[in-house]
């Protein structure tokens, strides 16, 4: 008979949030290492879905399920794990029937039966040293398996305590070497601190006291702040604030003793950055800002006049509007841009001035995703175009680990603008490289020889052709672009 592992998955488990138009489609799953033999299951509207694993063929011991969900696009959420014991005997009886003990680093252990439910240990103490030993002990279950060894520290006592009491202390601040010596009082102590020769706000108080046996106690630290100026003096002066992991912004108010925040409102354009970008948000080219809607973690801080900062307040706040505000890196023909890689919430953005009918291709080296807007801020419709008939520089990576993907388009406008997020790698580096193909407007055909022919030439549909090693007689005749002019290459051609 075999033995199964049900699972029911809900979507607020993993944590994957379901869009209206982009839901949960299946889950993938494997067990331990497997994830070259991953299974799927779909899910229901709900995004719940079920499935078993058949735990007779496991060995026995912990194991690990990976699960993650996918949804209508195809794109996975990040897989969540989980522990599991499978294939360990069934156990009729695991009581304790025994345990063995033994001291300190001892090799002959001594064995005890329990006494109901309890274990003693008989440790003759009379012949151990005053100082710190340990008492080590393992019990046994009715099937013979035992635990792991557990380890407790004791003191042997040989004199009276009856009458013990406290009968002074020692105290210093901080790391200085001076300590005080204090007598108590029935067995209380006051420790008398000079505030006026502490710098700084926050200290340490250092203590331990003595016995009549004149023993030393461990040394006790208490905390405490120095404020010579007095908080009965002290008004707000002001709050700083910080959304995310954004900058921390301070502002200024006239100094108050109570501050009422209410009716206050945050200009937050352009000072939060997001989480993450989704792929809803909407660019104005207008004003160069991206909108979106996300989740803010907004934290706030008082201080008073005397500099004296409060507790940090920490709130979320989700599903608020947000608005980035763009700085676009200017592209130049055929001169790669190289830029930190955009990660979480950041944008790097690119903008072009060309003209409506310019053929263009633009290669992005990363794993960033890439984005194409007009002039008017309205998306760009581009093709993936395959490596043979890109520009061949704009192959060229340092880091043949990264992917290039080059995109071509006919400009329908001015400008465009590029704009990339989401990379998936915050050490890389991304690359931009611009290429006008096909400009428009371009020059009457003219001639060519073999000494003006470059090591790559386009046809008018912007095909790259590459001419190394190729002479003119060997170039199919017709138009070719070559350096932003049209040229023909006529039959029989020959030098």
């Amino acid at each position: 008979m075999k033995t199964r592992l049900t699972i029911l998955i809900w979507l607020a488990v993993l944590s994957v949030q379901t869009w209206a138009q982009n839901k949960i489609s299946h889950y993938e799953y494997w067990t331990d290492d497997q994830s070259d033999s991953r299974l799927t299951t779909p899910a229901d509207d709900s995004g719940a879905a079920s499935f078993s694993i058949d735990l007779s063929m496991q060995k026995g011991g912990l194991h690990t399920l990976v699960m993650r969900a996918v949804d209508a696009d195809g794109k996975a959420s990040p897989p969540v794990s989980k522990l599991y014991l499978a294939g360990l005997p069934q156990l009729t009886d695991n009581s304790i029937v025994a345990a063995e003990y033994w001291l300190d680093g001892e090799s002959r252990r001594q064995r005890v039966s329990p006494s109901g439910n309890a274990l003693l240990f008989d440790v003759d103490a009379a012949n151990l040293s005053s100082m710190l030993h340990r008492l080590n002990f393992r019990v046994v279950d009715a099937s013979g398996k035992w635990s792991p060894t557990s380890t407790h520290y004791f003191l042997p006592t040989r004199r009276p305590t009856t009458g013990n009491s406290i009968i002074g202390a020692e105290y210093w601040v901080d790391g200085s070497m001076e300590r005080q010596q204090v007598a108590a009082q029935n067995g209380l102590m006051t420790f008398q601190l000079d505030g006026n020769t502490l710098t700084g706000r926050l200290h340490k108080l250092n203590y331990r006291v003595q016995d009549a046996s004149h023993l030393w106690s461990s040394t006790y630290t208490r905390f405490f702040t120095n404020d010579r100026h007095g908080a009965d003096t002290a008004l707000i002066a002001g709050y700083a604030y910080r959304c995310n992991e954004g900058a921390v912004h301070t502002v200024e108010l006239t100094p108050v003793r109570v501050l009422d925040l209410d009716a206050t409102t945050l200009d937050l354009t352009g000072q939060v950055v997001p989480d993450s970008i989704p792929s809803s948000y909407r660019f104005d080219a207008a004003t160069m800002q991206v909108h979106l809607t996300g989740e803010v973690r907004l934290s706030l801080q008082v201080y008073d006049t005397h500099g004296h900062y409060s507790a940090t307040v920490t709130d979320t706040i989700a599903g608020l509007p947000l608005t980035l505000v763009l700085d676009a890196t200017a592209l130049q023909p055929d001169v790669a841009e190289t830029a930190p890689a955009p990660i979480g919430g950041q944008i790097t953005s690119y903008d072009y001035d060309c003209a409506p009918g310019d053929s263009i291709h633009i290669s992005v080296e990363g794993t960033s995703h890439v984005d194409l807007f007009d002039a008017n801020g309205q998306p760009v419709n581009y093709r993936e175009v395959e490596p043979a008939e890109a520009p061949a520089k704009a192959w060229r990576s340092p880091d043949a680990s990264l992917p290039t993907r080059t995109l071509g388009f006919t400009a329908a406008s001015s400008k465009v603008y590029a704009l990339l997020y989401g990379s998936l790698q915050a050490v890389e580096q991304t690359t931009v490289t611009l290429s006008v193909v096909v400009p428009s407007g371009i020059d009457t055909p003219q001639q060519i020889t073999d000494d003006t022919l470059p090591p790559y030439i386009y046809t008018p549909s912007g095909v790259c052709i590459s001419t190394r090693g190729r002479t003119l007689n060997q170039l199919e005749p017709g138009i070719y672009i070559v350096k932003g002019k049209k040229v023909v290459v006529r039959p029989g051609l020959s030098r």
